[in-house]
């Protein structure tokens, strides 16, 4: 387990809602791989936008959630992170992790 805050190094960061200090134990891209305690990063890419994968991932228990645009409604139990690009900002986050 590793603070939130730690893994956040050179993301990219342009907002945050709640708060780094939060403990997580994974770093994932895919929402189904989303375990409680983990941080999924919504990736953009050619035929899929992880973004659709959100709400999945947030009912799977995640604990922060790393996007380039915030859902209409935010759940206020996890950690909100906008980043100005989350494929280049999920290499950062995973190296800082693992």
């Amino acid at each position: 387990m590793k603070p939130l805050s730690e893994i956040l190094y050179k993301a990219g960061i342009t907002e945050v809602v709640g708060t780094t200090s939060e403990e997580v134990c994974a770093v994932t891209a895919y929402s189904r791989m989303v375990a409680p305690g983990g941080v999924f990063v919504a990736v953009k890419g050619v035929h899929s936008d992880g973004h659709k994968y959100i709400p999945s991932a947030v009912a799977s228990g995640a604990t922060a959630i790393v996007c380039e645009e915030f859902p209409s409604l935010l759940d206020e139990n996890v950690v909100w992170i906008k980043v100005s690009d989350s494929s280049i900002s999920l290499g950062h986050i995973a190296s800082n992790f693992y």
